[in-house]
């Protein structure tokens, strides 16, 4: 569960990004709030606007992209991962991230991170005690030719780490049981289908649904419970085993195939020749039913793409109504769907807005003059907070 995210010199931002789950006492406590471990209450959806190219996907892009650092930068060394994360005009400046969040212990984390085109240049990790947070390790720079200089939590297995890896990802592989609990944070709580180059591609976020659904049967079962209550015809989704022959190598694949059902006929086809709402659902439930089923984060890229805009309510109802949604997963999501923003409260509605080549964002809840009871929709199409394009 996420408190909150920050990142400065990311993409188009360069002044600091916040992304903030956190509610205030004064804040509606309603199907939009949840509770965590310590009592706290957080969003469970943050929505992103803004006119096209404003920066938005780079919004939310940074928490991913800091995801896959953390957790695989041992797997997938960031070389020159500076100049792809810094903004076109401040390449020579580092990159900062900083998050907040309760992970599958039940302890509450603060992760730091800065990084340039030289590698990381410090690395923090703190845990919330009764009062305040305390150190678990932090690592600093040793320049060209030295070690990075690490206390605490991988200070033994820190010896032989490279400068583009972080220690988090180092210690993983060492299994480091005292940071366990954060990598897999990381690595398993955040399912998105966004990442530092882009939203994926269409094929692409249905491969990534078939894989999950395959290795997660019962997923796909809820997954096809999940169409048939929205109305989508498709009776099951089963999957056809094939090979492919690459010149040197036998490679099998699975294609999902939707069944559909005539009485007492049945017919296959497969999904890529079904309608595009409902392969964008297919794998969109590939992402959201993960986080779902364990309490994680689902990061959503243009939410309405494909979709009628009741199927882009009840995608949000996963999400909002507690019955739905009873392990506390939140959803972050960029979107155009204005009509969506009229369920939420200030604070879960983030606007955002490009002007000389630099992405700013802001809540509603920053914003002088909002009242509770405002239409957001409205108010937002027609100007009123900012974040449009100037036609």
């Amino acid at each position: 569960m996420i408190y909150y995210f920050s990142a400065s010199n990311f993409k188009s931002f360069h002044n600091p990004l916040t992304l903030d789950f956190r509610l205030t006492a004064g804040e509606p406590d309603d199907h939009l709030a949840l509770l965590t471990e310590r009592g706290d209450r957080v969003s469970t959806v943050l929505a992103v606007l803004g006119a096209n190219a404003s920066g938005k996907s780079n919004a939310i892009r940074a928490l991913v992209t800091l995801a896959d650092i953390a957790a695989d930068s041992f797997l997938s060394p960031p070389d020159s991962m500076g100049p792809l994360l810094a903004h076109d005009l401040h390449q020579d400046e580092a990159s900062t991230f900083e998050i907040e969040f309760e992970a599958g212990d039940k302890q509450i984390y603060r992760y730091t991170l800065a990084l340039s085109a030289a590698g990381i240049l410090s690395e923090t990790l703190k845990v919330k005690g009764t009062r305040a947070f305390r150190r678990v390790f932090e690592r600093q720079d040793g320049g060209d030719d030295a070690p990075p200089r690490v206390v605490g939590a991988g200070r033994a297995q820190a010896r032989e780490l490279r400068r583009d890896v972080t220690l988090l990802s180092w210690c993983a592989q060492h299994n480091v049981t005292e940071l366990m609990p954060v990598w897999r944070f990381f690595r398993q709580s955040i399912n998105a289908n966004i990442d530092l180059f882009g939203r994926y591609p269409s094929a692409l976020r249905s491969s990534l649904a078939t894989s999950f659904f395959c290795a997660h049967p019962e997923r796909l079962r809820q997954a096809v419970a999940q169409l048939q209550r929205w109305d989508i015809d498709v009776s099951d989704i089963e999957f056809d085993e094939r090979t492919w022959h690459d010149g040197q190598a036998e490679r099998r694949y699975s294609v999902p195939i939707a069944v559909h059902r005539r009485g007492e006929r049945v017919i296959r086809r497969e999904l890529a020749a079904e309608s595009s709402g409902t392969q964008s659902l297919f794998a969109l439930l590939g992402a959201v039913l993960p986080a779902l089923h364990q309490g994680g984060l689902a990061v959503i890229d243009e939410l309405e793409t494909d979709l009628h805009p009741h199927m882009r309510q009840a995608l949000l109802d996963l999400f909002l109504q507690p019955e739905l949604n009873p392990h506390r997963a939140q959803l972050l999501c960029t979107t155009h769907a204005a009509e969506l923003i009229s369920q939420l409260h200030q604070p879960q509605i983030v606007l955002v807005e490009k002007r000389d080549g630099y992405s700013e964002a802001w809540s509603l809840r920053d914003m002088q003059g909002v009242g509770r009871r405002d239409n957001f929709a409205a108010k937002y199409l027609a100007g009123a907070y900012g974040g449009v394009p100037e036609l």
